[in-house]
């Protein structure tokens, strides 16, 4: 094992503790025309944002980050889910990776917002 194989274990082992700051959760990847849908367990850290619905967009929505691990998810896409007891959320993108984990955004109950006027 080389010293970067060493230290992604080490990484990886405490980022994705169950036992400490990580929990376990539902990482949905959708059917495509090759693959039936797949859903796996896996360990994830969570961090929940805020109601956007005071952004300037045309969306109001709830954002989450997630880092999950590279060995388990080896490319998120946009449309892969993340369920956590009984709320989905959706993958919108990659926001960095590392080789070990990646940070993904997600959203939930995106609706379009009224304009007035």
């Amino acid at each position: 094992m080389t010293l970067r194989e060493d230290m992604a274990a080490d990484a990886q082992a405490a980022w994705f503790d169950t036992d400490g700051l990580a929990q376990t959760v539902t990482y949905q990847i959708p059917a495509t025309q090759f693959e039936e849908e797949r859903d796996l367990e896996i360990s994830s850290l969570i961090n929940y944002g805020e109601n956007l619905g005071n952004e300037p967009s045309r969306y109001l929505r709830e954002e989450m980050t997630a880092v999950v691990p590279a060995a388990d998810i080896p490319l998120p896409k946009d449309g892969d889910k993340i369920i956590i007891g009984e709320v989905v959320w959706r993958v919108r993108g990659i926001i960095r990776g590392n080789g070990v984990a990646w940070e993904v955004n997600c959203t939930k109950g995106e609706r379009p917002r009224m304009q007035r006027g």
